[in-house]
């Protein structure tokens, strides 16, 4: 990934590297020197976005990593990661702040988050129907991605759990339904009604 470096003084920008201006929506650094800070802040974190510069005024120290959400030039929203740390620049107090943009990974996040949700909302739904082999919620979770046809490594990624737990899980319900294998369980499963 692109890191961004950014240079601000006074509330304005007085150093933009290219992968930061990129990041702002433009393709020349200059365009952003002298713009004040607030315009690339998201209005719903100003307030968070100037405490954090506060703690970094010269005899402060560096802020760790956080995530914000700022706003390019084009209007676009964005969501980075960044860090701080405080310097003097061309004799001034300043903030260099160093930021990469995150927001595929957000995205992917939500995505991830949602099937989550469904998923556990589709497996209460089973969970409330009769239940004749005592499957466990993580049990009825991972014969619903089994039915769908789910590697162990994809049933871990989704449910967020290794692979091996996977595994263990799956022998659980063999054993529970009487089943011989993962497409015998899956099978059964959607002709009794246990997952959708």
């Amino acid at each position: 990934p692109h890191y961004g470096i950014a240079v601000h003084s006074e509330g304005k920008l007085v150093f933009v590297n290219r992968a930061a201006a990129e990041l702002l929506g433009v393709a020349d650094p200059d365009q952003l020197i002298g713009r004040p800070l607030r315009d690339f802040v998201h209005p719903d974190y100003a307030d968070a976005v100037m405490k954090r510069i506060q703690r970094t005024r010269p005899e402060g120290k560096k802020v760790d990593l956080v995530e914000e959400v700022l706003i390019r030039l084009d209007g676009h929203v964005i969501d980075v990661e960044m860090a701080a740390i405080p310097i003097t620049y061309q004799g001034k107090p300043a903030r260099q702040v160093v930021l990469r943009d995150i927001s595929e990974r957000k995205r992917m996040e939500a995505v991830l988050q949602r099937a989550r949700e469904e998923l556990e909302s589709a497996v209460e739904r089973q969970m409330q129907r009769a239940n004749a082999y005592g499957l466990t919620f993580r049990e009825l979770a991972v014969l619903h991605l089994v039915a769908a046809g789910r590697s162990d490594k994809g049933i871990g990624t989704t449910l967020g759990i290794s692979p091996l737990t996977a595994s263990k899980h799956l022998a659980n319900i063999l054993d529970k339904m009487g089943a011989t294998s993962r497409t015998e369980a899956g099978v059964r499963a959607v002709k009794e009604g246990l997952v959708e």
